[in-house]
């Protein structure tokens, strides 16, 4: 079933209370001060306690402790100002007022509110979070010691725009059981030491965010459940993402369900970590995982322009981790309804991608439409007795290299859609292109139309191959076999290996076809630079 996104105008109106303006200078504040936590916390008391209005860091950078904003303020950080936060070991501890998966990340941050209304965060300045410090690397594993950028929690109407957000020791920021949330026209930039996550959107509905850049070390706007509280109705578009991790990305922490969630119009670049020099490239484009008794229903990504190659390019799981907060452990429940349009992708790892589910619990309607995906080519025949890995972390490298296709590994699915999919190999691999077990409904419609079966030209001129009769029964005749061939490979209709036919010194044999099941093989002529692919018929 197609949602049909309805998203709410956040309109200025929203915040357009201005009873009070406190510049936090005319309070105390000073850029010559350790810490300015004060003078702005007593200003953002004071502006909620009266109606409403803003608070105006201006001029200068101004460092501070933990901050906590609260119902209708407006906290303005002005163009050419920085809002710092202090050195390590200085931020309470505040942990939220319900129980989440959260509890396992750290409680402290620069930013924090919960359970209030009519919050915004602007003004064309910079929030950094101070994240660079050598301690932090030292403590790269600690995750309670590491601050977030920002930690809001339980907020009805809160939005974020016109500001650069800088360096977090840890996620820049978290918004979890939010609803009526807009993010628009900023920049993140959060490179650092580990789990440099950009904004996290857990357990919230009505979200939209727009027109923005997101350059992170780790995921750069991951949408999940950290609660079992359902996330519902996100659309993010016409944002840039830049990341060492995954690019575009729904789920993992899904303890809840996950609905109607919408990517559109992404660009993939690739990631600049000048904390390291480096500049680096995704793991993943596109991410879509349940893993810990949530379910997901109605995910869209549409328009992904990836500029960047990625190890690859798309991995759906669904599995059983069993995370948990309050010590029940539901099973796994179901992923569903997944829609992929218009993508164009090039990955260097020769791990494939994969639509994977569970004995029991098959990932169902996963529909890729016009995409079009390159692959290096060069893997080797994996194995087919792959393990399940039913509780493990849903990671694309879970199973290595032995995933038996070179394009497309599907295992435990029903109803996959394939309609004007392109995926081209820029060097041979004996691998099949798609490989399907225990999967139920396959459609290929509009295929590839590039002649360069299997993704490369026939590096020899030497005539065709010859296979007759074709259809055939129970015997067929290979003939005008080249001395460059070494071997016949045939593959059945979902990749799986039926036979190899060596073929050294041969220019014609018999082959038996008798045990061959009726239906459409592909049969896999390869030698030291030689290839060419037939498609073979079996009619009994």
């Amino acid at each position: 079933m197609k949602y049909l996104f309805t998203s709410f105008i956040v309109a200025c109106s929203y915040f357009s209370f201005s009873q009070l303006s406190i510049d936090v200078s005319t309070l105390g504040a000073s850029t010559s001060l350790g810490d300015n936590a004060p003078y702005i916390q007593k200003a953002i008391d004071s502006v909620s306690s009266n109606g409403g209005g803003e608070v105006i860091i201006n001029g200068g950078t101004f460092t501070s402790n933990t901050i906590i904003l609260k119902s209708d303020v407006t906290l303005r950080v002005t163009s050419g100002t920085t809002l710092l936060a202090l050195p390590v070991d200085t931020f309470p501890d505040i942990p939220y007022n319900t129980r989440s998966w959260m509890d396992t990340y750290t409680d402290k941050s620069l930013i924090f509110a919960e359970d209030a209304n009519n919050i915004r965060i602007t003004g064309g300045g910079t929030i950094d979070g101070n994240g660079t410090q050598t301690v932090y690397l030292l403590d790269s594993t600690d995750v309670k010691r590491r601050p977030f950028g920002m930690r809001i929690h339980g907020v009805d109407t809160f939005q974020v725009d016109s500001i650069t957000l800088r360096q977090a020791p840890q996620w820049w920021g978290s918004i979890d059981s939010c609803q009526n949330v807009h993010i628009f026209n900023i920049t993140v930039y959060n490179q650092g030491y580990s789990s440099n996550d950009g904004i996290d959107i857990s357990s919230s509905t009505n979200v939209l965010v727009e027109n923005s850049t997101f350059d992170t070390d780790d995921d750069p706007l991951p949408i999940k459940t950290e609660s079992r509280a359902i996330c519902r109705d996100v659309m993010v578009r016409n944002c840039q993402m830049a990341t060492f991790e995954r690019a575009v990305k729904v789920g993992c922490e899904t303890l809840g369900p996950l609905v109607n969630i919408h990517f559109q119009d992404i660009t993939v670049v690739p990631s600049s970590n000048t904390v390291v020099g480096a500049v680096e490239v995704p793991w993943n484009v596109m991410y879509i995982a349940v893993a810990d008794g949530g379910s997901m229903d109605s995910i869209y990504f549409e328009r992904i322009n990836v500029q960047a190659k990625s190890q690859t390019s798309l991995f759906i799981r669904l599995c059983n981790r069993g995370f948990s907060y309050d010590g029940t452990h539901p099973g796994p429940y179901y992923l569903r309804n997944v829609f992929i349009n218009d993508v164009t992708a090039t990955q260097t790892g020769t791990i494939p991608n994969s639509i994977t589910g569970i004995s029991g619990f098959p990932v169902q309607n996963i529909n890729l439409h016009n995409v079009v995906l390159t692959v290096p080519g060069g893997g080797t025949l994996g194995d087919t007795a792959v393990s399940e890995q039913i509780a493990t972390r849903p990671e694309f490298q879970i199973w290595g290299d032995s995933l038996n296709a070179y394009g497309l590994y599907t295992w435990f699915a029903d109803s996959i859609n394939l309609d004007s999919v392109c995926i081209i190999t820029q060097s041979y691999d004996p691998r099949p292109l798609y490989y399907f077990s225990d999967t139920n409904g396959v459609a290929i419609t509009n295929p590839c139309s590039n002649p360069d079966v299997n993704g490369i030209k026939n590096i020899t001129s030497v005539p065709s191959i010859t296979y007759y009769p074709n259809p055939a029964q129970d015997q067929m005749t290979i003939g005008n076999i080249p001395s460059e061939c070494e071997a016949i490979i045939f593959y059945d209709m979902r990749g799986a290996l039926v036979a190899v036919v060596p073929a050294m010194g041969r220019t014609e044999m018999p082959i038996n076809t008798s045990t061959f099941e009726s239906g459409i093989y592909t049969a896999v002529a390869h030698g030291q630079n030689f290839h060419q692919v037939t498609k073979v018929v079996v009619a009994k």
